[in-house]
């Protein structure tokens, strides 16, 4: 088990199917409690084999398989068949009401168009409603997108570096 854990780590190994194989049958041989590990990587592999479809068919470049007959075998009878028994519920983000200020940038576009870029800065430095430090952190994101859409990269860089500079938030603030 320890060897295997080694190896998981190291390089592209992660890809190597078949020490999840080997590493299930270890578990399974050592009895309780360790099968109900063997059942965890059997569904993070399957976790794995849904967002990678088709990657227990793939090779390494030299040809190695990722998965030999026997392993390929076991996903087949073993790890696929317990995607009916274990799914992953995925959920949509749900999008703040204060995220709604990206949605502005086809206006400030426009008003950029018409009445020339710091017209449209001007408006979005005077939204109403901008408070707090995520608010503030969104308006000059904004800001610095219609700067580069406006052809001036300098500009938008000077922005991004300013919210860079501000540097990592707390969940509370954000």
């Amino acid at each position: 088990l320890e060897q295997a854990d080694q190896i998981f780590t190291k390089s592209v190994n992660h890809f190597w199917l078949d020490l999840q194989w080997y590493l299930c049958q270890a578990l399974k041989q050592l009895g309780c409690p360790y099968d109900g590990w063997a059942d965890i990587v059997k569904q993070d592999l399957s976790s794995l084999l849904e967002r990678l479809p088709g990657l227990e068919s793939m090779a390494y470049n030299d040809g190695t398989p990722f998965a030999d007959e026997v392993t390929a075998g076991w996903i087949a009878q073993q790890v696929h068949a317990n995607q009916a028994d274990w799914q992953f519920e995925h959920r949509p983000i749900l999008s703040r009401p204060d995220d709604d200020i990206l949605s502005l940038e086809p206006e400030a576009l426009q008003l950029a168009d018409s009445e020339g870029m710091e017209a449209a800065l001007r408006w979005l430095e005077q939204l109403p409603g901008i408070k707090g430090v995520r608010h503030r952190w969104l308006q000059r994101l904004l800001m610095a997108r219609v700067t580069e859409q406006c052809g001036k990269p300098d500009m938008a860089l000077h922005l991004l570096a300013e919210l860079n500079a501000n540097g990592p938030f707390s969940l509370d603030e954000w």
